[in-house]
């Protein structure tokens, strides 16, 4: 597992898939910032064309989603990750205790896996956007939890990059303890509200859309945990 000191030069593993081991900070220096709307979105646009990236007509945004969304399904379902559709985007919610090690940054082997499964697929459908939120609970002071969300998010970028998503097309964000998906105040919610969300945004002509909705900002998980779902939370909360 890798922690701190990066070497720049390729590593050839096994399977001929290749990563690029290079510091953080070079790997997401195209990243953007911040949350993403439909303006950021378009401001975006030059530099993502000028990567090669095309951009998707309205009618085939459907067929894109459509083709993603098994390959999703197929690879990450299991305990601690969700998936689902809002509108043309995709989320991809994963509790920070499936992919980081106990009560830190560090992401675990498990980690590894799911990151570079999510690459993977992304990199197979590159006509999207990607937007990285980190998500922590309410105990602490709020900006503390701030960094500490946004580390979370950074992490999960930085292993994007290393599997060769160009990092033109991420978004990197931190809620802190906002937009909590269960009561605050509740041992089970602290759990389940540290966690990271992944949001696939297809690229398309943005002219015609009025909506300028922001995305990243999660108003529906909640009503998306099953109850199956909370009683495996539960489990990994007991053996905590």
């Amino acid at each position: 597992m890798i922690r701190k000191f990066f070497l720049p030069f390729l590593i050839i593993t096994a399977g001929c898939t290749s990563t690029i081991d290079l510091p953080r900070h070079i790997l997401l220096e195209k990243a953007t910032r911040g949350n993403i709307t439909t303006p950021i979105k378009k401001a975006k646009l030059p530099a993502y064309t000028g990567e090669g990236f095309l951009v998707l007509t309205p009618d085939s945004r459907e067929e894109y989603l459509q083709n993603i969304q098994p390959r999703l399904y197929e690879k990450l379902s299991r305990e601690g990750v969700t998936i689902q559709r809002v509108g043309y985007d995709l989320i991809v919610v994963i509790l920070a205790s499936v992919i980081f090690e106990d009560r830190s940054h560090f992401v675990n082997d498990q980690g590894e896996k799911i990151i570079a499964d999510i690459a993977s697929i992304v990199n197979d459908f590159p006509d999207s956007f990607i937007a990285i939120t980190g998500y922590t609970n309410d105990l602490g002071d709020p900006s503390v939890n701030k960094n500490s969300a946004f580390e979370l998010a950074q992490q999960v970028a930085f292993y994007l990059t290393r599997s060769r998503v160009n990092s033109v097309r991420l978004f990197i964000d931190s809620k802190g303890a906002g937009y909590p998906i269960g009561e605050t105040g509740k041992e089970l919610s602290r759990f389940i509200n540290r966690r990271v969300e992944i949001v696939i945004s297809p690229v398309w002509d943005y002219s015609s859309d009025r909506s300028h909705n922001k995305i990243g900002v999660n108003t529906s998980i909640v009503d998306n945990i099953s109850s199956s779902e909370q009683q495996d939370i539960n489990k990994m909360l007991k053996q905590k």
